[in-house]
């Protein structure tokens, strides 16, 4: 996990590189599901950011591996797909932005759930 997130963390600041070409290949992870992935990240790293313990690293591998599961991806894919939006930032600006903006929602919907009320 730990190297997941680093990965990336790492995209920001490639962020300089530039790249006119901005066709995806098709074997590469889709916008769509690669906001979802990094949306996922973001709130993995948050979650890991609280945790103190001898476990972070198995427990990340673990999360790490389910996420893989969970998208049907490989650590490979993901890898290939990355370096492709590391060579073109505007496109990887976009999927963090689109991130950002699914996280809002997801927080949002959270806070307009009812709460349960406690004798």
């Amino acid at each position: 996990m730990r190297q997941f997130l680093i990965f990336f963390s790492w995209s920001i600041v490639l962020l300089s590189c530039t790249s006119k070409s901005s066709n995806v290949p098709e074997k590469l992870i889709g916008d769509s599901l690669m906001v979802k992935i990094i949306a996922d990240g973001f709130i993995l790293q948050s979650a890991f950011s609280e945790t103190f313990s001898l476990k972070k690293d198995s427990m990340s591998q673990v999360y790490r591996d389910q996420l893989f599961d969970h998208y049907q991806i490989s650590q490979d894919q993901l890898d290939e797909t990355m370096e492709w939006y590391y060579r073109h930032p505007k496109e990887l600006d976009t999927l963090y932005m689109d991130a950002l903006l699914l996280l809002e929602e997801m927080q949002n919907e959270i806070e307009m759930r009812p709460q349960s009320v406690q004798d």
